[in-house]
Order: structure tokens, then sequence, then C-alpha cells
């Protein structure tokens, strides 16, 4: 099958032909090979991939096609260092595992400023390096099991944007960033796997500057809450 201009082959043939083991789950949709000391385990529909503990995306997501999954021939090849080739004119592909290489990200995007594992506490500014022309940038937050998640923040301009977590984001996810064209669709990410810890802070704004017109109050957080209440108690008498 060819999606997005690359080829994509059942999963078992390209991943046995090299010596690899492939093994399916059917509840996390997940396709993992395993070759020698190298593993690669891949989400059904989704561009991220896993490798040897590192998460990578690739430019086209493994697919279910006639209850068979197809995978993309040059990343599982390169991964595990062999070279792809393109005949154009005779529409062929050549895996030659004589001629060895090194893989190479498919984007030349990074989120710079945080570190795989790091714990976000509270609010972040993510900086994102990568020279394309994009209408958007997203960030989204993504469930590492079954790769769901929600777009987090936006921006339309500039190389950084700001992450305010909530509160039920607690544990391990993966922070993606991703440029979006003006149709909306995806044009380069990266991706960095992160724990969400939220140590929430809230202050009040406005209680000194009292007036016979009354004050005017305010809160400054570095979560974002679903709801706030405020209540007020007479100090005299401990009622609301």
């Amino acid at each position: 099958i060819i999606r997005n201009d690359r080829l994509l082959v059942p999963v078992k043939f390209v991943s046995e032909e090299l010596g690899g083991k492939v093994s399916w789950n059917s509840v996390e949709r997940t396709v993992e090979i395993t070759k020698g000391s190298n593993e690669i385990k891949l989400w059904i529909d989704s561009p991220i991939f896993e490798f040897n503990g590192q998460y990578e995306m690739s430019d086209v997501s493994p697919m279910i096609y006639n209850d068979r999954t197809y995978v993309p021939v040059r990343l599982i090849s390169n991964l595990f260092g062999v070279d792809v080739s393109w005949d154009d004119s005779a529409r062929q592909v050549r895996v030659d595992d004589s001629k060895l290489v090194d893989y190479k990200s498919f984007y030349d995007m990074s989120i710079t400023n945080i570190q795989a594992d790091e714990t976000i506490t509270t609010e972040t500014i993510v900086q994102v390096d990568g020279n394309y022309d994009y209408e958007s940038l997203k960030l989204l937050l993504l469930d590492p099991e079954d790769m769901k998640g929600f777009v987090v923040a936006s921006s339309n301009n500039g190389s950084a944007i700001r992450y305010i977590p909530k509160v039920e984001d607690k544990g391990n996810k993966l922070l993606v960033a991703g440029y979006y064209d003006s149709n909306r669709d995806f044009i380069a990410g990266d991706v960095v796997p992160v724990k969400i810890d939220v140590e929430p802070v809230i202050t009040l704004n406005g209680l000194n500057d009292y007036s016979k017109e009354g004050i005017t109050v305010s809160q400054s957080m570095n979560f974002i809450p679903k709801y706030i209440n405020y209540e007020i108690t007479r100090v005299a008498t401990g009622c609301d």
C-alpha cells in the first residue's frame, strides 16, 4: 500500500525477512518487533513509535487493511540498520541488508527544554526548534498506553508555547509538539515522555485594594481548574 508517498507492507513479511520476531497486542492495538537487542513498538494509526525505550515520530502511521497490519517498510528497515532504495521506473523497493545505514529521524524538529521523563509540576513554557513554514504550533498530551489524548495548547507564531497543566493530567504522559499548516494537516513534530505531577498554588489578588465601592477579587494559579468557588467568612462569627 502506498500512503503519503510511503510504501507500507505486511509487518510479518518485512520483519521476518529481516530476522525479526513479531507480536500483536489486540487490546492495546500495538505491534512489537524484536531483532537481537533491538525492539520496536508501534501503535495502529499513530505516527509515534518506541525504539529501544525512546519515543520518536514517523511520517506515516501503521494501519490495518483486510485484517492485516501494514507498516512503513523504510521505518522498520532503517531502524534495524538496513538500506532501502526506491526504483521509480520499475516501481520497486529494494531492501538490502548487506548495506548498513544509520537511522535518521523523519523530522528536523525538537522540543529543546524538556528532558525525557522530566516531571512537570507547574505552568511550563515549552520551547521548540525546527525550520518549517507553519500556520500553528500545537501541544498534545497523550496516554502512552493507547496514544489517545488532547490538544492542551496552541499558538500561531513563535517557537515557544505555554502549557498550563490540569490536576487530572497527573501521571506518565507523552508531550507532543506539532507544526500544522492552514488546512490543519500535520507537518512535523517531536515527542518526549514526561510525568505530570501538579502542585496546586493559588494566590488571591486585590484583597488590599479595599474601597467604599468594594473590592475586586481575582486569582492567579499554576494549573487549570474545572471551576472556582469563592467563600467569604465573617471573622467574628465564623459564618459565611
